[in-house]
């Protein structure tokens, strides 16, 4: 079937056939078969862009629960520095604020990666309130001999 006839119009002195089934047009109007199956890339590439998010996250939030149980286990925190975990914190609460902004623009739930930012600030506050705690204990002298 010609474009036109699809668009529900003929042209004078063409005959409109009805549309075979499971017949689909592409953006050039050539034929496709309906029950082919297509891969969405624009969906994949979410789909591993969040993975990849994922596991950047997971990772961070791993190495938060070492910290922790160091600062625990020796009641030293020498060598952290509060500034850049407040950093790190703030950077926290932004990526979870984008991941809000955009699920409510989009008019969904959040991203299953959202819950992973709340996880890892929670593991920042945890090692802030450590490093508040523990700072004024001192770091045990090393004999150099």
């Amino acid at each position: 079937m010609c474009p036109s006839a699809r668009n529900g119009y003929t042209l004078p002195g063409q005959k409109n056939f009805a549309e075979p089934p499971g017949v689909t047009y592409n953006s050039r109007g050539n034929p496709e078969d309906a029950t082919e199956e297509r891969i969405d890339m624009p969906e994949l590439y979410s789909t591993f862009a969040q993975i990849c998010e994922a596991t950047m996250l997971i990772c961070f939030g791993l190495s938060w629960p070492v910290s922790i149980l160091k600062s625990l286990r020796t009641k030293i925190v020498h060598g952290k520095s509060a500034g850049f975990m407040w950093l790190v914190f703030f950077g926290y609460v932004v990526g979870l604020a984008s991941k809000l902004f955009q699920a409510a623009a989009a008019g969904t739930w959040p991203e299953w990666t959202t819950p992973l930012y709340v996880i890892n600030a929670a593991f920042v506050v945890v090692d802030i309130s450590l490093y508040m705690r523990y700072r004024h204990n001192t770091a045990p002298a090393v004999n150099v001999s």
